[in-house]
């Protein structure tokens, strides 16, 4: 750590920006060891301070120069003015008051967002912007960043928001990384609302697996409703967990779960319940699950289970309004979305799949650590 600072935003800048990259690194990399995330701090000056820089960076040599911020408020305004929200009315004044005010905390992060992306452009780094919190003098930005193309090797959905009316969308998480991301952040920047953030080390208090079982939980509950239109699915992290707990005759749950709307042209139901019931009676679907089978699933619309159906024709992925929970023992589940593990639970755990390894690239590597190894024993090693 440096002992003089040029850019001072508070005293213990570098102490909590040490901290909180040591968190993150043994957040995400509990998912994957390939992931590596770096943060910066980004500092705003919003006071009068004599001898203050407009903008502090935290550490120096982050690969991004201060005056690329120069003109940040310029730009959030110009976000702002394009934007329709701002347009939008409220009948209470006090919500109208704090919707104009979060719009243009939103326009401000986008501003920044916008900035460090053009930065680092060339610098194949995918990055992630966190709510700002006021401290001392400076408006304070945390940046979260991976490299591009270790994160977009995982699976995730390409919907980001679902429309609520012609001025509101909601967003969409759309992979347990990418809820991880808003997740973490939350967390990181809780420090920083306490007086002398970065004082004590260990900042972030919430247990790993807590982080990521709330990561779970926004991903499926944005996710899944997007697809299937019902709030019932908002709940499905607990409801599943909840599912794969229980026993019925001693035996373990095993079975597929369909969701989507009923009138989904990929699905061809078999039996369909005189009383549908609902998807929280937990027993009651724990019971129906020991019926289904290989291309017999338990089929559901997000609030009630329908009955029982069967996957037919060629399924358009983009459309992502389509996905299967796949109970695999106690305690035990998979989200899967056209044949792809998006996220596999155990023990209320969530983790991501492994993911595979080219046949071709493990030979090459294997060949350069063991030079007398040939093809026939290599293919002799892998069966």
């Amino acid at each position: 750590m440096k002992k003089v600072l040029k850019y001072y935003m508070w005293g213990y800048q570098q102490h909590f920006q040490f901290d909180i990259q040591y968190q993150a690194e043994k957040v995400f990399q509990t998912l994957s060891k390939n992931i590596q995330p770096t943060i910066f701090l980004l500092g705003i000056l919003r006071k009068s301070v004599e001898d203050y820089h407009p903008i502090c960076i935290e550490p120096e040599e982050c690969g991004i120069e201060v005056d690329s911020f120069k003109d940040i408020d310029k730009l959030a305004r110009e976000i702002h003015d394009a934007d329709p929200r701002k347009n939008l009315l409220h009948t209470d004044v006090h919500h109208h008051k704090r919707v104009q005010e979060d719009l243009k905390i939103d326009c401000l992060q986008k501003a920044v967002k916008q900035l460090v992306d053009k930065n680092f452009e060339r610098k194949a780094k995918v990055s992630f912007v966190s709510y700002p919190v006021m401290l001392d003098n400076y408006e304070i930005f945390i940046i979260l960043q991976f490299d591009e193309k270790i994160y977009n090797k995982f699976y995730f959905l390409h919907r980001l928001e679902v429309k609520i009316h012609e001025l509101r969308t909601a967003k969409v998480r759309n992979s347990l990384i990418d809820a991880l991301v808003y997740v973490y952040l939350n967390e990181a920047i809780d420090p920083l609302y306490k007086p002398r953030p970065g004082v004590y080390s260990g900042e972030i208090k919430t247990d790993i697996n807590e982080i990521l079982r709330i990561a779970a939980k926004n991903f499926v509950g944005t996710a899944i409703p997007a697809a299937s239109n019902s709030i019932g699915t908002h709940d499905l992290f607990d409801i599943c967990n909840y599912i794969s707990s229980l026993k019925y005759e001693g035996d373990s749950t095993i079975g597929k779960l369909i969701i989507c709307k009923e009138d989904h042209p990929n699905i061809n139901i078999l039996l369909r319940l005189i009383n549908p019931i609902q998807l929280r009676e937990h027993r009651k679907v724990r019971k129906l699950l020991e019926i289904a089978s290989e291309n017999f699933h338990l089929y559901t619309n997000g609030d009630h289970i329908i009955g029982f159906a069967e996957l037919k024709g060629k399924y358009n992925s983009s459309d992502e309004n389509l996905f299967i929970v796949n109970f695999t023992g106690p305690h035990k589940w998979e989200l899967i979305h056209d044949s792809h593990t998006m996220m596999v639970v155990e023990n209320t755990n969530p983790r991501l799949p492994i993911l595979k390894i080219d046949k071709f690239i493990f030979y090459s590597t294997l060949k350069r650590t063991f030079n007398d190894i040939s093809k026939d024993n290599f293919s002799t090693s892998l069966k």
